[in-house]
């Protein structure tokens, strides 16, 4: 499914350019904010409150989804 929503090209370019400093993309993080708030969990990146790294990342979606593809 295609998710489009409006945002401030600062505000992406920024938030693109942290994700990739962190390992990941700023559409992993959607997809990880939508799957916590679908699933009722509080809606955090990072219990800790720093930035998603790739380790933190895949711990995540671990625990939010029972694949193996994680």
């Amino acid at each position: 499914m295609l998710f489009r929503c409006r945002i401030k090209k600062e505000t992406l370019d920024k938030a693109n350019r942290l994700a990739i400093e962190n390992g990941t993309s700023s559409g992993e993080l959607v997809r990880i904010f939508l799957t916590q708030f679908a699933k009722g969990q509080k809606l955090a990146i990072n219990p800790d409150g720093e930035l998603l790294n790739r380790a933190a990342r895949d711990k995540t979606m671990r625990e939010l989804d029972d694949t193996e593809t994680w």
